[in-house]
């Protein structure tokens, strides 16, 4: 059950990334951040009676997002949004946020590497 609840913690970032595929609006991003929240707490209560940690299932969560949302919501956009045609998909940061825009200026192996170590952390706390 432990794999089962490991690859669970995946979906709220591939969902997330999924209905970001044509942009996002600023209501988007609100009802996506209540969504993610929301589903995030069940998978975690959910875990809780199968014996897993509730806060390792929440830092999976964040985790998985970490390592891959970017990529993943770039592989959409540039499917799926004629005016990202041209991103590379490890490397490009939006800079619509002021995250975004601090993020953006860090080189993307750094960014992978502390995107691996984040990941890595979170498995090995969910696996102990």
């Amino acid at each position: 059950m432990t794999w089962v609840i490991f690859f669970v913690c995946l979906i709220p970032a591939i969902y997330e990334a999924y209905t970001d595929r044509f942009g996002e609006s600023k209501k988007d991003k609100i009802i996506d951040g209540i969504l993610l929240v929301a589903g995030s707490l069940v998978i975690a209560g959910v875990s809780w009676w199968f014996g897993q940690n509730p806060l390792s299932v929440l830092l999976l969560i964040f985790a998985w997002r970490v390592l891959l949302f970017n990529q993943v919501v770039n592989w959409f956009l540039k499917r799926y949004s004629g005016n990202h045609n041209d991103i590379n998909i490890w490397t490009y940061i939006g800079t619509t946020s002021p995250i975004d825009k601090i993020i953006s200026k860090v080189n993307p192996v750094v960014r992978l590497a502390v995107r691996v170590v984040v990941f890595g952390f979170a498995v090995w706390w969910f696996l102990s």
